[in-house]
């Protein structure tokens, strides 16, 4: 594509602007946060009035069963929780990068805080993940887990059933309308920032459980903002004379 056409592409898009240019072989462009798009859906606030009125309204209280046999209708209380818990999971996927499978069924056997790393063996490649466990300013993964700990139970995060039914709200509450979340942007959204980070791809691959390079580079996105601070911070400088 030549130089003016994929500046032509570039202006149709929003910034902070994720470019699905073919810049190198096997590379597709994908649907992955930016990373103040994460931090909005990690900031939800499940407190706050305006949230909960939010949710009440999406999720409102139904006559009581008065049937015999079968299972209860949610309260909007328990939609409220479950919404968290949705939210909680795709930022598991997010800051650790597993599957959905893999994210729901992670147990505390897996999680080594002495070592600070995430030991994992994924249910599709039958390879162990190493992940680290250890937060910074994006990725917090080690804030969440220990968040749920107390409650004892046998997987890091509690279950919840039909996450997809959740996340739209959850794109609501954060402000997020470029793209439809779903938990396995959560996945690319971890690889394509960990690049942009600084971390080079056979870590991040680590991670993923990804085999070879050409694989890994179909989960990468283009964010501008972040390519040009990448650059940035690596440029050489040269001494004033």
């Amino acid at each position: 594509m030549r130089g003016d056409a994929c500046q032509a592409v570039c202006n149709e898009v929003e910034t902070p602007r994720l470019c699905q240019l073919r810049l190198a072989p096997s590379y597709v462009g994908v649907d992955a946060l930016s990373q103040d798009e994460l931090l909005r859906i990690a900031a939800i606030d499940f407190e706050t009035p305006a949230t909960i009125g939010y949710l009440a309204a999406a999720f409102p209280e139904l006559p009581p069963h008065t049937g015999r046999g079968g299972r209860g209708e949610l309260t909007s209380a328990a939609h409220a929780e479950r919404c968290r818990w949705a939210r909680d999971l795709f930022l598991l996927c997010t800051y650790t990068s597993p599957r959905h499978g893999d994210a729901a069924t992670l147990g505390w056997q897996h999680v080594h805080p002495e070592q600070r790393l995430i030991k994992n063996l994924l249910s599709k490649t039958d390879i162990v993940a190493l992940i680290p466990y250890l937060d910074d300013d994006v990725f917090r993964p080690v804030a969440l887990l220990e968040s749920y700990r107390p409650l004892g139970l046998a997987t890091c995060l509690p279950f919840v059933r039909d996450p997809w039914l959740y996340l739209p709200h959850v794109a609501v509450l954060a402000r997020l309308t470029r793209l439809k979340l779903g938990l396995h942007v959560g996945r690319k959204t971890y690889a394509t920032l960990k690049v942009y980070q600084g971390v080079p791809k056979s870590l991040v691959m680590l991670a993923t459980g990804h085999q070879t390079e050409a694989q890994f580079n179909e989960y990468l996105g283009i964010n501008e903002a972040e390519l040009l601070a990448s650059h940035e911070q690596t440029a050489r400088r040269v001494k004033a004379a």
